[in-house]
């Protein structure tokens, strides 16, 4: 990585690949809607500097549920907005997902990278390839599904320990 300061902060300069899993391991899905936003944002700020729940309970989101602020290659400001569903939504709701986060991310001050859509349900090609057609909207727009929060959350002692305290992380 390369650190960047900016106006006295500093920022680390990364590649927009994908979080690595260093292992893979489904644990029991949350039923509660924000506890899975704060996972999701728990695995994002592993990566990334800035990652933060955008807005409350009640405020309009504008369909942003997580707002992730990194500097590119060229050091401009880019974002990534997530949308987090903790379960498995159809396409009409995707349709919506997707154009409510688009015209979201026209509030932000700088270009939107890509959308990431964290479902908290099971791997489902029907759904990764309807979302991968919608790309042709000049934005990445990507699914992040539940094997992929929990092996994130399962190779970070820390987050285990958050969110799953009753299991034994030295067993994973």
């Amino acid at each position: 990585f390369i650190y960047i300061p900016l106006n006295g902060i500093v920022l680390e300069v990364i590649d927009i690949t994908y979080l690595q899993l260093s292992i893979y391991y489904t644990l029991p899905q949350t039923k509660d809607p924000n506890e899975f936003e704060d996972m999701v944002r728990d695995c994002f700020l592993k990566k990334f500097i800035s990652a933060q729940r955008y807005g409350r309970k009640g405020q309009k989101q504008y369909g942003i549920d997580i707002i992730i602020t990194f500097i590119n290659s060229n050091r401009i400001q880019e974002y990534i907005a997530v949308q987090c569903k903790n379960y498995l939504p159809n396409e009409k709701e995707l349709d919506k997902i997707i154009s409510d986060a688009i015209s979201g991310s026209k509030r932000l001050p700088s270009p939107l990278h890509k959308i990431v859509i964290a479902i908290g349900s099971e791997r489902d090609t029907k759904t990764q390839d309807y979302i991968l057609t919608k790309n042709s909207y000049g934005i990445l727009i990507e699914p992040l599904f539940w094997e992929e929060i929990s092996s994130l959350i399962a190779s970070d002692t820390e987050l285990m320990n958050r969110y799953y305290p009753q299991m034994q992380t030295n067993t994973i």
